[in-house]
């Protein structure tokens, strides 16, 4: 279907991003319109003091005495793990594994971990009948590490021994860091050079690329690239000096990275030992650090999870480590805690970002395979979590696997596998569906992903070909406790869903990686999404993207006034964090409908108040419905950010095209207006949002403003419909009639919306009743739903109806609906005669 030539069309996608975007700088609450309570400089010290009220002796003891020997001008942190690696050399690890040390190392793997070196001919063979294009996919990876380079966070870098500065900015080549004791802060606070870059390098998670090359090609020379580079980090990374053990997350990461490049080495026949023995001993380095520095106060997130997963794999693998049995069951304690604290019931990271719930989710699934493969019985929570959390990916996967951007994301993976950094979320729904035989998840996942195969040994592979792929398709997958909703409208000619995100900001006290998004929506068409989040864009880059980024107005929801739900206080934390509450969830005769609100605007002096309902009609799109409740008259916007080269195409005054010229799938918006002499009414297509779908890559895109001025109560209908290729062109851009009746002494609205053809009409009336009091409706049906929604034909006969409150009924001549009993909701389908 060609681009319909209508109006004027606006095309994004550009990389220039040197033009001023919506809202560049984070929209900040003006300090005088705030209550005095909430305003930053007041928020910073009640801030200090809430975490002081809640610091345990322990924690208070630890941060004080840190403080202290800082402001002394001293870091005993690094030099303890310095002092503690150095006065066990002469009892090293290597000397503890024994003289055949590397016999025995080769034996515990057999045993202990993923695979072992004694493995590689089933893993090979396997690999050669199920995962037919690793070999050469693998090898080519292989083969850019030394030469053009693999790609992190959006730009190539090769890593040759002798040529790569470790310690460097991999794009410019310099240091902004100290190759002396450096503290975590220092590192990020750098203002030439984004930290993340080195860092990621150097969890060098590229080894176990060169690692699996050497099986699946015999090419040795793969293995011997990895003991150079092996070789050459820990002759230019002293053990506590430097940016690379700054950050204990990054510590780990490298951990687990040697870990699992450990047995591809231990098979290789001209092996050094002298190599071997130095390479133990920095294993040993990294766990002495560990264990000395987990981020149990400092940053008890997903910090803290992959610090006590590296800790306990390390324990796992080297259990003659000096106290690693004591270790292990620390490390364990910590994780079991932090899935409770961290992770919702049914399976949401509270962090609230995508990115990072896929991340955590990768640490827990090593810590349950290597459990079972040692015999360790863990506690019936992190199995269930684990599968809550796996259920989840299926649900942000769709049908096609891809996931949408929630939240902040630094391309991070918790499984060395740097190829699948991104937004496909197969592999883990492969991984999954082995250990916990889900043949919907398989579904999604398609052929088993080669991660599976490393994770869960050869005979994963005959597990999965005997399950069953199932389908479930449910017109609502919901995930109450994290705030996620997943609304699908299944449309003859394609397949669309809604993502209601009606989640906190993020975990707190920080909400380190939360964006101020309550109440936001996102749509794919055919598995890609078109109304979408922008992404994170940077960290540490610009602090105008960084705060753009977060903003309320770069995500679909409202804002009042033009101010954030919440405030920035810096890079990684918030406060005056906004509270979120779902009133209602049902599903019904093909009906799925949900309504929240949130108080984030509550913190203006005069406060306001923001409810948001959806109906997913199942035929006829989405109604989304905006209830704004306060004083005064306020600037109340609706926010729409599209994927870049999404076209917007005017149609009319009233409704707007949004138009994939690559897929032929669009979305068709219709603003109805309350037409009051007092109010303002402006849609504005012209503007330009940001977009980021990986960490770095920036890039320009549509961003679509329905700005109503007016004096609140005010509710606000929008209809959001699905068109795709197969639909004509006259379909999508057919006008239709948009009005609203509001009851003004019942506080209730009457939209109504008329399309289609006088032969083939259409009529959608849409209630919204707060008082819940009875009301007269278009064609004599008396209503006194909360909220209620009605297809009517061209003889006004109901087709189809929903209603919400207990009790509600619609009543005619013709036609009777109601709730009966306890039910909040019930819905009618005309059937065919």
């Amino acid at each position: 279907m060609a681009t319909p030539k209508l109006s004027s069309i606006y095309s994004y996608g550009s990389t220039d991003v040197s033009r001023p975007p919506l809202a560049a700088v984070s929209i900040a609450a003006d300090a005088q319109a705030l209550r005095w309570s909430k305003r930053l400089h007041i928020q910073r010290h009640l801030r200090l003091i809430a975490r002081l009220a809640h610091m345990g002796p322990a924690e208070f003891g630890q941060r004080a005495s840190k403080a202290l020997v800082k402001r002394l001008g001293l870091m005993p942190t690094a030099a303890n793990n310095y002092r503690e690696t150095k006065s066990s050399q002469s009892d090293g690890l290597a000397r503890r594994l024994g003289p055949g040390f590397r016999e025995n190392l080769s034996a515990h793997f057999d045993r202990a971990f993923f695979f072992g070196p004694t493995q590689r001919s089933a893993m090979v063979k396997s690999m050669q009948g199920h995962v037919p294009d690793a070999k050469s996919r693998v090898a080519g990876l292989a083969g850019a590490i030394g030469g053009d380079g693999l790609r992190y966070l959006g730009c190539k870098v090769p890593i040759v021994a002798g040529q790569l500065d470790w310690q460097a900015d991999p794009q410019s080549g310099s240091r902004a860091w100290t190759t002396g004791i450096l503290g975590e802060v220092e590192a990020i606070e750098a203002s030439t050079a984004d930290v993340k870059y080195v860092w990621e390098v150097n969890r060098h998670q590229f080894l176990p690329i060169l690692g699996r090359a050497y099986w699946l090609t015999g090419d040795e020379r793969y293995a011997h690239q990895a003991v150079t580079l092996i070789d050459d980090w820990i002759a230019k990374n002293p053990v506590g000096l430097g940016v690379n053990w700054c950050s204990h997350l990054e510590v780990a990461m490298r951990a687990i990275s040697w870990l699992w490049t450990m047995p591809f080495l231990l098979a290789l026949p001209g092996l050094s030992k002298t190599f071997l023995a130095r390479w133990v001993e920095s294993i040993a380095s990294h766990y002495y650090h560990l264990r000395r520095n987990l981020s149990i106060y400092t940053d008890p997130t997903n910090h803290l999870i992959g610090e006590a997963t590296a800790l306990w794999m390390l324990c796992i693998c080297f259990p003659a480590l000096p106290g690693a049995a004591k270790e292990q069951q620390r490390a364990l304690l910590i994780l079991t805690r932090e899935v409770e604290r961290q992770i919702a019931s049914d399976g949401v990271n509270k962090e609230q970002a995508t990115s990072y719930h896929r991340f955590v989710l990768d640490f827990f699934l090593q810590v349950l395979v290597l459990a079972q493969r040692n015999g360790i019985r863990l506690s019936p929570t992190i199995s269930r979590q684990i599968a809550s959390m796996i259920e989840f990916v299926a649900a942000l996967a769709g049908d096609h696997g891809t996931a949408p951007m929630i939240g902040d994301s630094d391309d991070a993976r918790g499984l060395p596998f740097l190829e699948l950094v991104g937004w496909n979320f197969k592999d883990t729904l492969s991984t999954g569906a082995v250990l916990f035989q889900r043949g919907d998840w398989k579904q999604t996942a398609g052929p088993i992903a080669e991660v599976s195969v490393w994770l869960l040994g050869p005979n994963a592979i005959d597990r999965y070909e005997r399950l069953p792929c199932v389908d479930k398709p449910k017109s609502i997958s919901a995930f109450p406790d994290g705030g996620y909703y997943f609304l699908k409208d299944n449309d003859r000619f394609g397949r669309a869903e809604l993502i209601f995100d009606a989640g906190p900001l993020g975990l707190w006290p920080n909400a380190a990686h939360g964006h101020a998004d309550a109440l936001s929506i996102l749509i794919r068409l055919n598995g890609k999404l078109l109304l979408t989040d922008p992404g994170t864009g940077t960290y540490f880059g610009s602090k105008r993207q960084r705060d753009y980024f977060r903003s309320t107005a770069a995500h679909n929801t409202i804002t009042v006034d033009d101010l954030d739900q919440a405030d920035l206080f810096d890079t990684f934390k918030w406060v005056n964090p906004m509270n979120v509450k779902v009133h209602e969830s049902q599903t019904v005769d093909g009906f799925s409908y949900v309504s929240g609100m949130h108080d984030g605007y509550q913190r203006l002096r005069a406060g306001v108040s923001h409810q948001r309902s959806v109906l997913a009609t199942e035929s006829n799109g989405w109604v989304i419905v905006d209830q704004v409740s306060g004083k005064g008259k306020h600037s109340i916007k609706r926010h729409f950010n599209f994927h870049p080269g999404t076209e917007l195409v005017e149609l009319g005054n009233q409704s707007i095209l949004a138009w994939d010229p690559i897929t032929g799938n669009g979305l068709r918006f219709d603003f109805p207006v309350v037409t009051r002499s007092s109010a303002l009414h402006h849609i504005d297509t012209a503007q330009i949002g940001l977009w980021s779908g990986q960490y770095g890559d920036i890039q320009t895109a549509p961003h679509l403003t329905v700005e109503t001025v007016d004096t609140l109560e005010l509710t606000l209908f929008t209809f959001i419909t699905p068109i795709f290729h197969t639909v004509e062109t006259e379909v999508a851009t057919a006008a239709c009639k948009l009005e609203i009746h509001a009851i003004e002494d019942h506080r209730a609205y009457v939209c109504r919306r008329s399309s289609g053809s006088l032969t083939d009409r259409i009529d959608e009336v849409i209630l919204v009743n707060p008082l819940g009091r009875g009301v007269m409706m278009p064609s004599e049906h008396h209503c006194n739903a909360l909220f209620a929604y009605m297809q009517l034909n061209r003889d006004g006969q109901a087709q189809r109806a929903f209603l919400i409150g207990e009790g509600a009924s619609i009543i005619s001549s013709k036609f009777q609906l109601r709730c009966e009993g306890q039910e909040r909701s019930t819905g009618y389908t005309r059937t065919a005669r």
